[in-house]
C-alpha cells in the first residue's frame, strides 16, 4: 500500500511539472528560428517538503555552496559524460532525443540517450549536447529565474543564451559535482528527490546552494 501510494504522489508530482514543459511537447512550434516556445513558469516551492538534505545548513539565499568554484578549479574536461545522480544511483536521459524532450533521470543502461558531451566555453561555463544530436543542448525552459523551470533538449543556440550554460561545480571527494544553469545559479536538482524512473530534472534551490543528494552528479567520462 505504501508504495501504490508513493507511485500516486510520484505521478501527481510528474503531471504537474510536464505542465511546464515547452508547448513543442503539446502542440506544433516553429522551428525556422529554434525560438524558445516555453514559458517562465515553475515546479514553484511546493516540492520542497520531499526533498531531503544531504548537507548542514539552510536553504536561505545566503546558503552558498560550490556551484560558483568551476572556474577557479577549471571544471572537466571536454568529453562525453554519463551523468550519475547520486540519490538515487540512477542516469540523466531524455524520454526522445527531439527538440522539446525533458531530461529525467532512468536507470543506467549504458543508451546513448544517457550520455551527454560537455564543452567549455571562454567564460568557463559549459554548454550540455544531446550525445545523439548534437543539434540539441540542454535547455532551461522559458529562462525563468525562480525555482521550476524544467530542462529539456533545445536547438542549441549561438550566441549562446544564459539558460544553456552551465556551471559545474568542485567534484567533492567522492566525485560528485552540483551543477547550476548560469542564468539562475539554482542547482539542478530531480524533482521531489524521487526514487522513481522518470522524475524530472528541474532548478531548484537558493542561488549557489548545493544541499541535497539531488542535486550532485557524478560525471562519468565514456
Amino acid at each position: 500500500m505504501a508504495t501504490t501510494s508513493m507511485k500516486l504522489v510520484f505521478a501527481a508530482m510528474t503531471a504537474s511539472a510536464l505542465a511546464y514543459l515547452p508547448g513543442c511537447m503539446t502542440a506544433g512550434i516553429d522551428e525556422s528560428d529554434g525560438s524558445d516556445p516555453s514559458t517562465e513558469g515553475g515546479l514553484g516551492s511546493e516540492l520542497a517538503p520531499n526533498l531531503e538534505r544531504s548537507g548542514k545548513g539552510s536553504e536561505s539565499e545566503e546558503d552558498v555552496g560550490t556551484a560558483e568554484q568551476a572556474v577557479e578549479a577549471g571544471g572537466p574536461s571536454n568529453g562525453v559524460y554519463r551523468l550519475n545522480v547520486r540519490h538515487s544511483d540512477m542516469c540523466l536521459d531524455v524520454i526522445t532525443t527531439a527538440a522539446g524532450a525533458p531530461v529525467v533521470q532512468k536507470s543506467c543502461n549504458g543508451n546513448p540517450s544517457q550520455k551527454f558531451i560537455l564543452t567549455q566555453e571562454p567564460d568557463g561555463k559549459y554548454k550540455i549536447q544531446s550525445s545523439v544530436d548534437t543539434n540539441l543542448c540542454v535547455h532551461m525552459g522559458g529562462a525563468g529565474l525562480d525555482n521550476g523551470p524544467a530542462a529539456v533538449l533545445w536547438y542549441c543556440q549561438q550566441p549562446r543564451p544564459e539558460n544553456q550554460k552551465f556551471i559545474v561545480g568542485a567534484q567533492d571527494g567522492q566525485g560528485y559535482a552540483c551543477i547550476s544553469p548560469s542564468h539562475s545559479n539554482r542547482p539542478l536538482t530531480i524533482v521531489g528527490s524521487s526514487m522513481f524512473e522518470g522524475a524530472l530534472l528541474y532548478q531548484y534551490g537558493a542561488q549557489g546552494s548545493c544541499s541535497y543528494e539531488s542535486q550532485k552528479f557524478f560525471l562519468e567520462a565514456q
